[in-house]
């Protein structure tokens, strides 16, 4: 008895060469998007530093010693604080420290959270590090705004009280409003942690209290 074959038409055959760059765009893009945030950050930095010339530059320079050492311990402090964090979370090398400097500048110099989005590039290129770095940068960032705005609640109760009094009364309102609003700005966080935070319970309770030193 015959019997017919019937070949699947051409088109229907999945041509896995030709997706293979798109596979590969998939897996390089941490590096692309690093490279060109560093670019980015290279060239704010030097527009920044040098718009009005040396001259300008040699001029806007403090003398006093002590200015270089404050800026130094506030420079280096949040990236110090947040390897740190990220230590004990992902056991990440020393040369972390380079890429969180990277992001605290590309915070400054470029867009707000610029910054979490270079680290997070830099911690998908290290997978054998880290398997999903998304949940503790979110977590991690999420948490430091909640602790500023828990010192500044902190100091605002301090204050208020002893200077309330010498404020007129539309100061006096816009401070309460400024209360209202960080606290209205955090409470979604606290009453949604579960479905927010990816971290464990001590390791949010743990980085939180970094954030507040």
């Amino acid at each position: 008895m015959n019997t017919s074959v019937i070949e699947a038409p051409l088109g229907a055959v999945p041509d896995l060469a030709g997706l293979e760059p798109v596979e590969k765009i998939k897996r390089r893009w941490p590096t692309i998007l690093g490279v060109g945030l560093t670019i980015l950050m290279v060239a704010s930095l030097g527009r920044e530093l040098f718009g009005s010339g040396l001259a300008g530059l040699a001029r806007s320079l403090p003398t006093n010693p002590l200015f270089y050492l404050a800026f130094l311990v506030y420079y280096f402090g949040p990236p110090t604080f947040d390897y740190v964090i990220f230590r004990r979370l992902w056991r990440i090398p020393l040369d972390g420290m380079s890429a969180l400097h990277k992001k605290r500048i590309s915070n400054e110099v470029l867009l707000g959270y610029s910054g979490e989005a270079y680290f997070y590039a830099w911690a998908r290129q290290r997978t054998q590090m880290v398997a999903a770095p998304f949940g503790a940068v979110k977590d991690v960032m999420i948490l430091s705004a909640i602790a500023g705005n828990a010192v500044t609640l902190a100091v605002l109760a301090i204050a208020l009280p002893l200077y309330i009094d010498i404020l007129t009364p539309p100061y006096q309102r816009a401070a309460l409003g400024s209360v209202a609003i960080i606290v209205a700005m955090s409470l979604p966080f606290l009453i949604f942690s579960r479905r927010v935070f990816s971290l464990p319970r001590a390791d949010l309770i743990w980085v939180f209290g970094v954030h507040c030193l």
